[in-house]
């Protein structure tokens, strides 16, 4: 390190003020400086509020009621073809500060809801005349606005009285005698519109939706918009065999299933509504964790696709009676997921159409399934018989992993690359690889094999561990992706002669050394496993990359995280938004430099940027807390910390 003596220190100083002073003669300066605070308005958001009352203004404390005619008032609500009735009228107040759209939705709760099939509403809102109910909304301004030119039809504060007209069908028969409905109700459903102005225009929120989706009613009012749609919770949906009741996506649509669509028991029984979802548009779903599609006991088809319609599932969980999705006319992509059923009961069939085409158009090429991704219960997508003996619907550069679960169970996953499931197979697809080749384990535990002269990316999941054999592993290139690492506890063990090693959203344990030539980290966490052990130790590896990647040390006889040694080379060590951890007494120092056996021959530059140390000591370089050198050190070292030099040797 580069140091001062205390004379050379005085002379620089009386050196500065001399030069100071010389320019300072026959000269005069001041600075002029002022400052001015401004309080900025208070930041408040809106306030939509919606509200349905009385006709006459009054609070809605019960259900509204049919009306009869003058005279009848008295008399039962009977329902019957060609009849006609009207519901008590009210209004839909604004509440709130912000103007909003709105429309209504009637639905029914419980009992026979295919009589809302026969039953046809129009509206009327004041003397204006009826128009159909699901082609109505309006507008509405909070109570202190004025219209506008975009606003010249909507109404201010309130409504006038609203009236819906129910008229059952004349041409409705016997199937729907003796039926009751119960627990109708109607929904408001407001959202923004363009009124309110920010820093631009009033155009802002010209996209704004009514949903999310909550509810039945709601999801099919949804679909018939299309667009971005999402269910926020389980939403049951008709089994009534009828058209009507069909769950149908008739325009483009992305919908993200943050609940279940939940068709209801028996619905395989159906003959024309037996799909919890009709697909007739082209279609895009993502799911959480808890959504997808549930028909439940003897239940229909999760997904039919008709239409030539294009479905892309991403994700989510897909339960069907018999079959999961069916592709009627059209094109399935599947992604990912999680796809089970209910057998058929007889054994010719059993799990066999999970996925399926219709035949005749799965020959003429009008219906087509690809599978790049998801888990399948009891069905190998690769070799299955949907569309004859070992049907293959997983696309090229992907195949299968095979679990069974200790219920019996197998599950079929699909993966990019050669999916392996035991050492003997993993051992078979390198040994046989003679060009670029990605292998994707299953859960459970792996030794990799050597890799003389390959060419080789693992992937897996935090549940798959690769042990390393040794360090003969002279691999021209060699990635892991999303794995455990376990290099052991006995020796420091490693890659040797590596071109490019790559590691990926992977947890590194053991003790290793790097001798790749290119050593790249990305989002990777390190795990010590004894106290004597360093995190990695980099002798050997010319130009080594950390990247997003954290070291979290609870030792009490080192933290020492990251240990760089070389021999005879010029060596890079970068560190991008890393975090240094240490919650033991051990020796403070993240990243310690030491010399080697060939001292002074080396040429170190460390680079750390954005990185962050908890629970070391004073003792870094510039106040940092992450960088150590041993006092003995003879090589060339530079440290930058975010692009400044702060230590040079």
């Amino acid at each position: 390190m580069k140091r001062f003596s205390t004379k050379q220190a005085l002379l620089l100083s009386l050196l500065s003020m001399v030069i100071c002073v010389s320019m300072l003669v026959g000269s005069t300066f001041a600075w002029f400086t002022d400052s001015a605070t401004a309080n900025i308005n208070a930041i408040k958001s809106g306030d939509l509020d919606v509200e349905i009352v009385k006709a006459d203004g009054s609070e809605l404390t019960g259900a509204l009621k049919w009306v009869k005619a003058a005279g009848h008032e008295n008399e039962t609500i009977l329902w019957e073809p060609g009849c006609q009735y009207n519901l008590e009228g009210f209004k839909i107040i604004n509440k709130g500060n912000l103007a909003f759209k709105y429309k209504v939705v009637i639905s029914g709760l419980t009992g026979d809801s295919r009589l809302l099939e026969v039953i046809k509403f129009t509206v009327k809102i004041g003397d204006a005349a009826p128009v159909a109910l699901e082609d109505w909304d309006g507008k509405l301004l909070p109570a202190c606005a004025e219209r506008t030119g975009d606003t010249q039809d909507a109404d201010i504060g309130e409504t006038a009285a609203i009236t819906i007209i129910g008229e059952m069908d004349k041409n409705a028969g016997n199937d729907y005698k003796n039926l009751t409905l119960d627990g109708i109700k109607i929904t408001v459903y407001a959202t923004q519109v363009g009124y309110e102005s920010d820093s631009k225009n009033n155009t802002y929120d010209e996209g704004a939706t009514y949903y999310p989706v909550i509810d039945e009613a709601g999801l099919k009012d949804a679909l018939k918009a299309g667009g971005d749609i999402s269910v926020e919770k389980d939403v049951p949906t008709s089994g009534n065999d009828t058209l009507g009741a069909r769950t149908i996506i008739t325009k483009p649509t992305n919908l993200n299933l943050k609940g279940k669509i939940v068709s209801p028991d028996n619905m395989g029984n159906n003959s024309t509504n037996f799909t919890a979802l009709m697909v007739a548009a082209d279609t895009t779903i993502d799911a959480a964790a808890n959504g997808g599609i549930d028909t439940g006991v003897n239940g229909g088809y999760a997904i039919n696709v008709l239409s030539g319609a294009k479905l892309t599932i991403n994700s989510g969980y897909y339960y069907g009676g018999g079959t999961a999705v069916q592709v009627q006319k059209g094109e399935l992509v599947i992604n990912g997921g999680f796809f089970a059923v209910e057998p058929y009961s007889d054994p010719t069939y059993g799990y066999n159409f999970l996925l399926n085409c219709i035949d005749a158009a799965h020959k003429d090429g009008t219906a087509k399934i690809t599978v790049k991704g998801g888990t399948f219960v009891n069905f190998n997508p690769a070799d299955c018989q949907a569309e004859g003996a070992h049907t293959n619907f997983v696309a090229e550069g992907y195949s299968v992993i095979k679990e069974t679960q200790a219920n019996g169970d197998v599950w079929y996953t699909v993966v990019e690359g050669t999916g392996v499931s035991s050492n003997e197979e993993l051992n078979d697809v390198i040994s046989s690889a003679t060009e670029p080749t990605t292998v994707t384990l299953g859960k459970g535990t792996y030794t990799l094999p050597t890799l003389e002269n390959k060419d080789i990316t693992v992937k897996g999941t935090k549940d798959t561990i690769v042990n390393m054999k040794d360090v003969e592993n002279k691999a021209s290139s060699a990635s892991f992706d999303g794995v455990t690492v376990n290099f052991g506890t006995a020796d420091y063990k490693g890659f040797q002669h590596t071109g490019k090693l790559t590691y990926k959203d992977c947890t590194i344990t053991g003790k290793q050394f790097l001798y790749a030539d290119e050593v790249e980290f990305i989002n990777c966490k390190f795990v010590q496993e004894n106290d004597d052990a360093y995190h990695i130790w980099t002798y050997g590896a010319k130009n080594v990359t950390f990247t997003d990647c954290k070291f979290n040390s609870t030792n009490n006889s080192k933290a020492i995280l990251c240990y760089i040694e070389g021999s005879g080379n010029e060596f890079t060590r970068t560190f991008n938004r890393c975090e240094f951890v240490a919650t033991g007494t051990a020796e403070k120092s993240a990243i310690m430099i030491n010399p080697t056996a060939n001292a002074g021959t080396n040429k170190y530059v460390i680079n750390i940027n954005d990185c962050t140390a908890t629970g070391y000591g004073e003792n870094g370089i510039s106040g940092q807390t992450i960088v150590g050198v041993k006092e003995t050190v003879k090589d060339n070292i530079t440290v930058n910390i975010n692009g400044t030099t702060v230590y040079t040797h």
